[in-house]
């Protein structure tokens, strides 16, 4: 069932890479949202990152979250993550 997306957020630990979201509207995968590159240096620290999705996408029939390339050695733990709609 399409569903009208507000933000996603998660917690991590390590370095998130660029990470894009998008929403397939209408048989087409549009881009809803991103942030950039993250890095934490404590891997005991699990920072909390929202990403906005944009707000008149629509109701989208998929979602699809896509992690860019980390750095040589680094590494992503999400223990937590949320896909939060819209009222």
């Amino acid at each position: 069932m399409p569903c009208a997306l507000d933000r996603i957020w998660l917690l991590f630990t390590g370095q998130l890479p660029d990470t894009k979201v998008g929403g397939l509207l209408q048989g087409k995968w549009k881009r809803l949202g991103q942030v950039s590159k993250q890095s934490v240096q404590d891997s005991g620290d699990f920072p909390a990152v929202t990403i906005r999705l944009h707000p008149q996408a629509g109701a989208v029939q998929r979602l699809r979250i896509r992690f860019g390339e980390r750095d040589p050695g680094c590494r992503l733990v999400i223990p937590e993550l949320e896909i939060w709609s819209r009222e």
